[in-house]
């Protein structure tokens, strides 16, 4: 249980980096559509969550024998988020950010 944010840390960075690679290689681009900026968000929440909530109360779990409510609410705070990434994933809302406007009208887009 202590080791559980020092390896989801660096698989979640992992994530992030082949996230970006992807964005910036396929049509929807990195800041294109309002759903890739989510997800981005939502990983940069879900690492920092780790670092800060996750670890320290998994830690504390360990040392007392039991988890408190935290770990349990950070964990369902966890599913829930990234529930929501994957319907951002599979749904994919056409929505666009300004930047992906401005593209489009100018037809830099592909």
């Amino acid at each position: 249980m202590q080791t559980a944010p020092w390896l989801s840390i660096p698989v979640g960075l992992m994530a992030v980096a082949t996230g970006v690679l992807l964005g910036l290689g396929t049509t929807h681009g990195l800041i294109r559509h309002w759903w890739v900026v989510a997800k981005i968000v939502i990983a940069a929440a879900v690492i920092l969550a780790d670092a800060l909530i996750i670890g320290p109360a998994a830690q504390h779990a360990v040392q007392s024998g039991h988890a408190s409510g935290v770990l349990r609410g950070a964990a369902i705070g966890h599913v829930c988020v990234l529930a929501v990434a994957i319907a951002l994933a599979v749904f994919k809302p056409r929505a666009r950010t300004p930047w992906g406007r401005r593209r489009t009208v100018t037809g830099g887009g592909r």
